[in-house]
């Protein structure tokens, strides 16, 4: 438990497919419509996919061009057309991470609209509760010590990453963390403009100053060289019927303490605190060189409620990938039971334009609730310990959301956690507070999260060129083993423990694109040949599974890569090539098999395949399920047949006369020696046939 990670709240869709061509013919709805607050899914692709202003590694969504403007026209007529039949306003229009709208439906409506060919998703939505602060992992303030992530994962000191990448102020230098959550403090000193360049040229973002009595809570003097933008959404949670409470603000400012400790973690600035006992500490987020851009959609409510709604989510990503963030951060949970919540598949678009997003694996696991943010395009994240006061270094937090996946069984071919991050007693900053300090420490994925978000940050400064899923590659693969068995289990940590000091020369990347999470979307079960950094088949055949991979080598030499298996004995996996060269920024293709040799078949089976050259390991894990190889299949069942004869052919029709009593003649052909009964065949299939 921590942060502000927050409880599944999306009911699974009415009606869904993937962001793409519009179907053949209608969408067939499932399940039962109610009155509510609805997301739309359109089948046309936004902006951030079209490919006439799609963004990609190196370029930003065109939102502003000619052919920008004319599309989002025709985005919006097309809304125009199926919001024709809603009494409702739209509470928001999506045109940029989404081609859809928000409205308040009439159970009547919602059925209408998911019958529509134009409308790929009808989804009923509801406010996502937050969840309790947890300090410790007793729940009690820990003691602090000088042990922050920093110097765990080796950024900071002599030698450190940071010192290889031109030092602190040169981490992610160049570009844009948004981070979608509770605000921020802008005048924390973690988020001071101090030495800071400007925002790159492609920078759009604003600082939106609040409204009514608020509006003076984010001055526009807030923004500096740091702190690049910030916004806030608050529609769709009044399409809920609530208001914002008078504590918080209708404003980008952050009042809970959340935000900017997410936003501090993953970005801010170096910066000594000192507690009440005079002991300083060296507080610092993953890239202090990084610009922040803020996106509110969290709230407490005048009822005594809180949390966040995802209209609001979806519009703060689409405004994200137009101001032309470079990564997001969403320390907010999802639904953990289906593949197209319609915020993942907002982030899944923000992916394809480029933009790596971190999300938080869930806090719940002690309640069986299962891991969320399912999508492959994402980067969900467990947290683990990282202090050496608070047990083994590093493990997994008992809380931390796990695998596998809460979907059909054939459809759980995707890997989830992705990979693990600290996210127990961090320290980092906190909202404004004159009765109190401005930093504290917090636990939770919320706060795992933030902490690959910065990290992918760093590598997106490093290496433009690199998409998402590669830097999402580079952290799996090089990822460090934990200190105990449960935690190395990748239901349960993902790929390992997150480490910087080696993911700058991955060795290979395994990338992924949009058409193939189309495809994945389209038939989940075929998802174990989709390009991940890991094999997951649920259901292996009596003969052997054989997937692909295409390795890319992202370095500058060629280089030479022996496989191998280290796995249970009942676990057989085969790599062909067995030693493949893979040419500098070039690629290869290998085939993995895998098959069960004596392991129950309801029971998952995991090993780790790695690839070698010289110095360099690129390790990934290898779960399986299901039948054992060479074993032969149960037979299916003898069909009931009733049969009906007698002594004779004469005997036989009158006992079939006696069945169809309505039946004026039977025809009895046999080819035993019977030629004038193969002459009434003929005849027979002239006639009636019974049933």
């Amino acid at each position: 438990m921590a942060g502000i990670s927050l409880v599944a709240g999306l009911a699974p869709a009415a009606a869904s497919a993937i962001d793409g061509p519009a179907p053949a013919g209608p969408v067939s709805a499932t399940g039962d419509f109610q009155d509510g607050t609805y997301i739309v899914v359109l089948n046309d692709l936004p902006l951030a996919t079209n490919p006439g202003t799609a963004g990609s590694d190196l370029a930003k969504t065109d939102t502003t061009s000619a052919d920008a403007v004319a599309y989002t026209d025709r985005l919006l007529a097309q809304q125009d057309a199926v919001l024709q039949g809603v009494a409702a306003e739209p509470t928001y229009r999506y045109t940029v991470a989404l081609n859809g709208f928000s409205a308040t439906l009439t159970a009547a409506e919602a059925a209408a609209l998911s019958q529509r060919s134009d409308v790929a998703s009808v989804t009923k939505s509801s406010l996502r509760q937050l969840q309790e602060v947890v300090n410790g992992p007793d729940g009690g303030m820990p003691q602090p010590d000088t042990e922050i992530s920093p110097d765990v994962l080796g950024l900071r000191g002599q030698g450190g990453v940071w010192s290889q990448v031109g030092g602190p102020l040169s981490a992610g230098a160049g570009t844009v963390v948004g981070v979608i959550d509770s605000g921020i403090a802008f005048d924390n000193p973690a988020f001071a403009g101090e030495g800071i360049p400007a925002p790159p040229a492609s920078w759009s973002g604003e600082c939106e100053t609040g409204e009514g009595d608020d509006a003076g809570d984010f001055p526009a003097s807030a923004c500096t060289n740091k702190l690049v933008g910030g916004r806030y959404f608050v529609e769709g949670a009044r399409s809920y019927g609530l208001e914002v409470a008078d504590e918080d603000s209708v404003s980008p400012l952050d009042t809970d303490n959340h935000g900017s400790h997410v936003a501090g973690t993953a970005a801010g600035r170096e910066v000594s605190v000192e507690d009440t006992g005079g002991n300083t500490y060296e507080m610092a987020g993953m890239v202090p060189g990084a610009h922040v851009a803020a996106y509110k959609v969290c709230y407490d409510f005048s009822n005594g409620s809180a949390g966040c709604a995802p209209e609001d989510s979806i519009a703060a990503i689409d405004a994200a990938v137009a101001d032309g963030v470079d990564v997001l951060n969403f320390s907010i949970s999802g639904d953990p039971e289906t593949l197209e919540d319609p915020v993942d598949l907002a982030f899944k678009n923000a992916a394809a334009a480029g933009v790596f997003s971190a999300a938080s694996a869930g806090n719940s696991a002690g309640d069986d609730v299962p891991v969320a943010h399912l999508g492959p395009w994402q980067t969900t994240v467990a947290a683990a310990v990282h202090r050496e006061e608070d047990g083994p270094v590093p493990s997994v937090g008992s809380f931390s959301g796990r695998g596998p996946i809460s979907v059909d069984a054939e459809d759980q071919t995707i890997l989830k956690p992705d990979i693990g991050a600290p996210g127990i007693n961090v320290l980092a900053a906190y909202a404004s507070d004159a009765d109190g300090p401005n930093w504290g420490y917090l636990t939770g994925t919320s706060m795992s999260s933030p902490h690959i978000a910065g990290l992918g940050a760093l590598l997106a400064a490093e290496y433009p060129d690199w998409s998402p899923m590669a830097i999402k590659s580079a952290m799996q693969t090089s990822a460090a083993d934990y200190a105990n068995a449960e935690s190395n289990q990748a239901f349960v940590g993902g790929t390992g423990f997150v480490e910087p000091r080696d993911f700058l020369n991955p060795g290979l990347v395994f990338d992924s694109t949009e058409a193939d999470w189309d495809a994945f979307l389209a038939d989940p079960s075929t998802g174990y040949d989709l390009n991940a950094a890991y094999v997951h088949i649920p259901q292996l055949g009596t003969e052997p599974t054989t997937v692909t991979r295409t390795v890319t080598n992202p370095g500058s030499a060629d280089a030479t890569f022996e496989a191998s298996f280290a796995g249970p004995d009942t676990l057989s996996v085969t790599v062909e090539p067995a030693s493949a060269t893979v040419p500098a920024g070039g690629t290869a293709e290998v085939t993995i098999t895998v098959a069960n040799t004596g392991a129950p078949t309801d029971e998952w089976q995991e090993g780790d395949l790695s690839w070698t050259s010289g110095d360099t390991v690129v390790e990934i894990p290898v779960l399986a399920r299901g039948q054992v190889a060479g074993e032969d299949p149960e037979p299916e069942p003898e069909p009931m047949v009733e049969r009906v004869f007698g002594s004779d052919r004469y005997d036989t029709a009158a006992e079939i006369s006696a069945l169809y009593p309505d039946i004026e003649t039977v025809y009895v052909a046999s080819g035993t020696g019977f030629a004038d009964a193969m002459s009434g065949s003929p005849a027979a299939s002239q006639g009636s046939c019974p049933g």
